[in-house]
């Protein structure tokens, strides 16, 4: 059996992947447009994704520049490295305790 969890944050947002995903991408393609493609998402989902999730968190987590192309904020680049920290030591006693209570 597999265990898993999802963080909902107050505004009723999901601190998830796909926020995640999108700023990893980005900043790897340079681009939302690419980075929606390098994620299996269509621009316009890409888009409103990253739009609720800064609006939700009340940060500007990109950057984007006149003429294309985008890049993380020094934001994006925090929350990309806190998502990262958080989901190890979430997923680590998530794990514990669902062995404690389930296994």
């Amino acid at each position: 059996m597999e265990s898993k969890c999802k963080c909902w944050l107050n505004n009723g947002m999901v601190l998830g992947e796909a926020p995640y995903r999108l700023l990893k991408a980005i900043a790897t393609c340079g681009s939302l447009y690419r980075a929606a493609a390098a994620t299996g998402m269509c621009y316009y989902s890409a888009w409103v994704t990253l739009g609720r999730f800064e609006k939700a968190v009340g940060l500007e987590l990109v950057k984007r520049k006149k003429g294309g192309g985008s890049r993380p904020t020094a934001s994006g680049r925090k929350f990309i490295a806190h998502y990262e920290q958080f989901c190890a030591e979430a997923s680590e006693a998530f794990e514990e305790l669902f062995q404690k209570h389930f296994a």
